[in-house]
């Protein structure tokens, strides 16, 4: 084979490794992060951006070495321990890595974060084992049949397949990344900030009784006058069962804490009325 020829695969295998790890990314966090933007939280990218860059480097060398030595053995253990450490990772940001940079970005949040060990943790990772690091490794076994038909043919629809089939196994593992955990947070955060809309499209208006207990119109009682300021909410504590979530908001300086169990809100509670000790997240 000649250098040139050599050259264009190993650039063929580190885009193909981009592409495992910006999509595992995108739909592991990304499509969290734009779905906690939407619902007023605050560093909705927390998990995101570290965990794009991550996999891009990672998955860029991944696919780089596996083509460069081409050996099958070496390919699968390769793309197992990056989809060992995609399952770590998946893991690590939401439990260990979010609170640790929170209270970096805002250290006076320092004493009301509270993120436990998991129960059952161990469980989960297991699971994680099966929906994520074993489509990983079908991406793996793939990556140099797919390079070599690219570099053997002229036709540009082979490179959009080339992307597609490994966008689409790393999207799928991405996505069971993204239920194995983030769901536990969003739905929670998702359900306080549909209370808020609700109560701030309904304000004056009579409700059914009804309508009124199945939506928890209770929780936020007293808080008419600053249901309709901007709000910011963070996530800032939970149980080790992820039953409990205890979210902080920010109504523009004044501050709720609201507590959530499997994903109803039961209370919200004004805490602060000026940011004295707490320092906005603007």
């Amino acid at each position: 084979m000649s250098v040139p020829f050599n050259l264009r695969r190993q650039r063929l295998g580190i885009i193909y490794g981009l592409i495992a790890g910006v999509a595992y990314s995108l739909a592991a966090w990304g499509f969290d992060g734009i779905a906690l933007a939407k619902l007023h939280v605050a560093y909705s990218w927390i998990k995101f951006l570290p965990g794009l860059v991550f996999c891009s480097l990672i998955g860029s060398l991944v696919g780089w070495v596996s083509i460069r030595i081409s050996k099958g053995l070496v390919t699968i253990a390769l793309w197992i321990v990056f989809g060992l450490m995609l399952v770590w990772l998946t893991f690590w940001l939401p439990y260990k890595f979010s609170p640790f940079l929170l209270k970096v970005l805002k250290p006076s949040l320092i004493d009301w974060i509270d993120y436990p060990i998991v129960a059952n943790v161990n469980q989960f990772r297991i699971v994680g084992i099966i929906v994520i690091a074993l489509p990983v490794v079908v991406c793996g076994l793939m990556e140099n049949n797919l390079v070599d038909v690219v570099l053997m043919s002229s036709h540009k629809g082979t490179l959009l397949s080339f992307v597609l089939v490994c966008g689409l196994i790393m999207g799928l593992a991405g996505f069971a990344g993204d239920d194995l955990t983030n769901k536990h947070f969003r739905e929670p955060i998702q359900a306080l900030d549909d209370l808020f809309q609700f109560a701030i499209d309904n304000q004056g208006k009579e409700l059914d009784k009804l309508l009124f207990r199945q939506k928890r119109m209770k929780t936020v009682e007293g808080l008419e006058d600053i249901l309709p300021r901007s709000r910011r909410l963070t996530l800032i504590a939970f149980d080790e069962h992820l039953a409990q979530m205890d979210i902080l908001v920010n109504f523009e300086g004044v501050w709720v804490k609201c507590t959530t169990i499997y994903s109803q809100p039961i209370m919200c509670k004004q805490i602060l009325k000026s940011p004295v000790i707490i320092i906005s997240f603007r």
